[in-house]
């Protein structure tokens, strides 16, 4: 199985996967746990124990929710020793499994984001 990690959503994060050649997605609401936990329990509803690639959408949402993204991957592909790819959102599903096959283990992805780190600068919006 291939997955793809797009956590650039306020709202839920975003489990692309393929089911044969079927790209489908799992939706997991914001505060079901951490990152890790969520793939962990998708992976366990589907009977899946490990991944074959793992694709992470990158170039898109906030700073905080790309850097878990590319960590945890980054993180799995060292542990379960698969490939590991950065893609742009609108990447079709045949292609990222593609660069996935083509990509040698033991390579990891840089998060890129959607805009300069705000690191550091005030809000005009007040915190409640």
């Amino acid at each position: 199985m291939y997955l793809a990690i797009d956590n650039s959503d306020l709202e839920k994060v975003i489990l692309y996967y393929n089911n044969g050649n079927l790209r489908q997605k799992h939706f997991a609401p914001r505060g079901a746990g951490s990152l890790l936990e969520i793939i962990n329990k998708f992976l366990q509803e589907g009977g899946q124990t490990k991944l074959e690639g793992l694709a992470v959408v990158l170039g898109k949402g906030r700073f905080t929710a790309t850097r878990v993204a590319t960590t945890t991957a980054n993180t799995l592909g060292f542990a379960w020793q698969i490939p590991v790819i950065g893609v742009a959102a609108e990447t079709p599903w045949e292609e990222v499994v593609k660069l996935i096959k083509e990509t040698p283990v033991g390579r990891y992805i840089v998060p890129a984001y959607s805009g300069a780190a705000r690191i550091g600068v005030k809000s005009n919006k007040s915190i409640k």
